[in-house]
Order: structure tokens, then sequence, then C-alpha cells
């Protein structure tokens, strides 16, 4: 990541896939290679079914990887049918709090 880069994590599959944070890098760091080094300091994190992804955001903001970005949310389309159509209102939200909160 460099810093000032805004990014997206998201976690999970199908029914399961969610948005875990949008996120500014306050410096250069190699996403990867802090996640390997969390998850030797962390080895109960690395079982089947027990990985916290909120234990690692926290950690990447208290280290000063990141910061939470607030960013305006559009959401476009249901099922192929659009959603902010003139007819509908449009869902933004502002995102206020860490995603872990």
């Amino acid at each position: 990541m460099k810093q000032g880069e805004l990014f997206i994590i998201t976690t999970g599959a199908y029914s399961d896939y969610g948005i875990s944070g949008k996120f500014k890098a306050e410096k250069d760091f190699d996403f990867d290679a802090v996640l390997k080094a969390w998850l030797e300091a962390h080895p109960d994190e690395q079982k089947e079914y027990s990985f916290s992804s909120h234990k690692f955001l926290e950690h990447l903001e208290s280290e000063g990887f990141v910061s939470v970005a607030h960013i305006l949310t559009l959401h476009l389309s249901d099922y192929a049918c659009v959603a902010n159509a003139p007819e509908k209102s449009a869902r933004a939200r502002r995102d206020s709090d860490p995603p872990w909160v």
C-alpha cells in the first residue's frame, strides 16, 4: 500500500461476503507482510474458522498503518435492477464509526 491510497477490505464469500471497512493508508506498507507477521504473533487466529478480521483491523489502525476513510457509499443496483432510478430515492450513507465498533 502507498501512503494516501484509499482501499476497501472485504471478507467472506457469497451470502457471507461483506465490506469490512474503507481505509486510507497512513504510510507505505506491505499488506501481506503485515498480515503474515500478525498471524505469526497470533497463532490461534490461523486455526480454521478462528480468524478475527476485527482484531487485525484494530491492529492496522493502532499501529498507524491505516485510518478509517469516511467516504460516501452509493448503492447502484439490486439483482440487475437500478436502485437509484429517478422514481426511487438515492440510498447513500456516510461511515462515521470504525467498522468493528
